[in-house]
Order: C-alpha cells, then sequence, then structure tokens
C-alpha cells in the first residue's frame, strides 16, 4: 500500500504473495523449505490476507473521512461539522372515506389497505368515527415507500370487524412525498452550499442560476464574448425556471455586475438595494410536444391494446430517465430498444418522430435553444403491421 499526495494505492494479494516469496528465495530450500505444502508457505499466505485485510480496512476509513467520498452515516457525521442535514423521507398521504359499521370507531393505525397493482401499503393516521350512515373520512399514509405519487386500485389489506369498504373514488393526495435525500443528492447539495456567490464568472452565473431551474442544461447565457451579434454590456439569459418570474429575475439581478443590460421574452421589475427599481428581462424556454410514431409487428397470442399501453409506458419512462434540456433534439433511434423490449413486440417496421403536431415526422426533431422537449402518452401514434 502507497499513500501520497495522490491518495492511496492498494497492492494486490499476488503481488504481496510474490514479494514475500521472492525475498524468502535468497535461501536455499532445504533451509527454509519453501514449497506448496511448507510451514513456512503457509505462514507467508497468512501474513499476507491479513496484510490485505488491513490494508482494505485502511482505505475503507479514508475514503469515509472524505466528505467527497463519504457514504451513509459517515457522510452524516461528516457533513454534520458544517451543520448540514440529511433531509429525511416523507410519507406520502392521502385522504380517504371508509365505510362501516355506523356508530363505531376505529383506532388509529388499526386500518390497513393495499394498492392492487403496487403493493403499497397505507394506514389510517388519526382514529375514524363512523357517522349515521357508516361514513368515516380520514388521512390514510404510505406505510413502505415514502414517495407514492399515484394510487390505483386500493382494497382492505387489515382491519376490524367494523370497517367494511374503503371508497377508492375518494381518494385525494394531500402531502406527495419523498424519499430520503441519497448519498449523491446531499454530496450536490454540499457543494452548492459550500461554494460562495461570484458575480463576474460566466460559469459562476449559470452554476448559480442552475439552481433554480435543476440543472445547468435547463439554463444558457450568451452576451458579445459568445455572440458578436449581442452589445457590449448586454446579456441574454435563457431558462426553465423552477420558480416563479419574479424569484428568477431577481436571482439574475444579484448574480451580476451592476450596469448590465438585460434582453428577453419576459421582464419583471426588480428593487435594488438603493430603491431603484430595475426591469430585468430574460428568455422564458417555451416546451415543445414531441410526437411519435411507429409501426411494430404483434406476436401471435398477444392484444394490441395491451401491448400498446404498455410500449407508451416504456417510452415515457425513458424519457422521464433522459434530462432533455434547451435545445437538446430527439431522434428516433432514441426510443427503439424501448418498443422492442415489450413483450409481445415482434419486430420494429418503422420509427417516427416529429416537434408538433403539424410537422412532417422525421427521424429526428430539431429543437431551439429557446426551448426544450416535452413527451405525452397520448402523442405516441401506433399501429400494427397486418
Amino acid at each position: 500500500m502507497k499513500i501520497n499526495q495522490d491518495g492511496l494505492e492498494l497492492t494486490l494479494f499476488n503481488e504481496n504473495l510474490s514479494e514475500k516469496f521472492e525475498n524468502f528465495s535468497k535461501l536455499r530450500e532445504e533451509e527454509v523449505g519453501i514449497n506448496a505444502e511448507s510451514l513456512v508457505s503457509n505462514l507467508l499466505v497468512s501474513l499476507v490476507f491479513m496484510q490485505v485485510s488491513l490494508e482494505n480496512s485502511i482505505a475503507y476509513l479514508l475514503k469515509q473521512f472524505d466528505p467527497e467520498t463519504a457514504e451513509g452515516e459517515y457522510q452524516d457525521a461528516l457533513y454534520s461539522r458544517v451543520a448540514l442535514k440529511r433531509k429525511e423521507a416523507v410519507p406520502t398521504n392521502f385522504t380517504l372515506t371508509v365505510r362501516g359499521t355506523a356508530g363505531t370507531l376505529v383506532p388509529a393505525g388499526d386500518i390497513f389497505v393495499e394498492d392492487s397493482s403496487t403493493k403499497d401499503l397505507f394506514y389510517n393516521t388519526s382514529e375514524l368515527l363512523f357517522d349515521e350512515f357508516g361514513l368515516a373520512t380520514g388521512v390514510f399514509q404510505s406505510y413502505l415507500r415514502a414517495n407514492i405519487p399515484v394510487v390505483s386500485e386500493l382494497k382492505i389489506f387489515e382491519a376490524p370487524d367494523n370497517v367494511e369498504e374503503v371508497v377508492l373514488d375518494s381518494c385525494q393526495n394531500v402531502i406527495s412525498g419523498c424519499e430520503e435525500e441519497s448519498d449523491r443528492e446531499f454530496r450536490n447539495r454540499f457543494h452548492k452550499i459550500r461554494n460562495s456567490v461570484s458575480k463576474c464568472s460566466h460559469n459562476d452565473i449559470l452554476r448559480n442560476l442552475s439552481v433554480l431551474t435543476g440543472g445547468l442544461e435547463f439554463v444558457n447565457l450568451n452576451d458579445n464574448n459568445t455572440d458578436n451579434e449581442i452589445s457590449a454590456g448586454t446579456v441574454e439569459i435563457t431558462a426553465k425556471p423552477t420558480v416563479s418570474d419574479a424569484e428568477f429575475c431577481k436571482a439574475i439581478f444579484e448574480n451580476t455586475i451592476a450596469g448590465v443590460n438585460y434582453t428577453g421574452n419576459t421582464t419583471v421589475n426588480v428593487s435594488a438595494s438603493n430603491g431603484q427599481v430595475l426591469s430585468i428581462s430574460y428568455n422564458k424556454a417555451q416546451p415543445v410536444d414531441v410526437y411519435i410514431s411507429a409501426v411494430i409487428r404483434l406476436k401471435y397470442g398477444f392484444y394490441r391494446n395491451s401491448v400498446f399501453r404498455n410500449i407508451r409506458e416504456q417510452i415515457i419512462n425513458y424519457t422521464n430517465s433522459k434530462t432533455y434540456g434547451l435545445g437538446k433534439d430527439v431522434y428516433s433511434v432514441e426510443f427503439i430498444s424501448s418498443i422492442l423490449s415489450v413483450d409481445g413486440v415482434e419486430g420494429l417496421i418503422s420509427l417516427y418522430v416529429k416537434r408538433s403536431d403539424s410537422a412532417e415526422y422525421s427521424d429526428s426533431a430539431e429543437i431551439s435553444d429557446l426551448e426544450y422537449a416535452q413527451f405525452d402518452a397520448e402523442n405516441i401514434l401506433l399501429e400494427v403491421d397486418e
């Protein structure tokens, strides 16, 4: 094992073993007795095992003591020294109407309902008192998974005898939950808080504004240094903010130097510390609906409606996992694997995309720097090759 300014470098087990045997090779075999079955050989192997184990323990501790690589409870302990705490999971809550024996009571936590499709469980967080019509309304909280965006089919999993039915039509999302902050998300937040705000650097402005857009892919900045057609002292910021126009324009003002002129399709008046009111403008990126058209060959014994539904679900899951930022073109070949992975699809005959309902289908959909692509299952047109 070597530790220097470049970090830690572990030696392999075989390298360690070879080095130790080489040191003993200077002695005659009859004096030391080094061979496959000898006591000395077994001792050397045991020593190497102990050394490798110790080195791995040291490497693990070095990893956990570094804020850039620490994980789990070690990461929590390190970041707590700068008053940073991991965001805890927030369970999803639904308001449900329950039908049961009129005038009776159900204690909190006695009713468990299950989503038939996902097997997620929910329990009542407070006691329920059935009225004269045998109805009671209460809040149900997710039991195992915190983030449950949609509930499809609810049925009683466990409940007292006086509970008859959970009314699914009454289901309302009260609080959309979220899972515990992951190590990667926690580390990204640590970086954002640790970095100081700078008003002069082009990259610093983008980095600071990206916190309000969900990533650098959704913010762009042009000035006279990047575009000769833009006047000196003028900046053109294009973004898809996750906050209001007022909040985003205020952030633009706070992250740029005084005397800058702003251009764009969205303008908000911002008050400076001296009381002066300034007009801050930026280009608010517009969504573009992307349409997908595919012709497939269906396997014998499969119904097109169920296969189509699964294809649309696979494509939407794929697009949700990707980041389609400003000016990111969409190519039809991206969706080949999503379609062919669906059970019941024997082959893909054709696949095209287009950027709007009135456009022509082609192999790609061009998205300008002022736009971003968005996808909807209703915009996926599927046909079967007969």
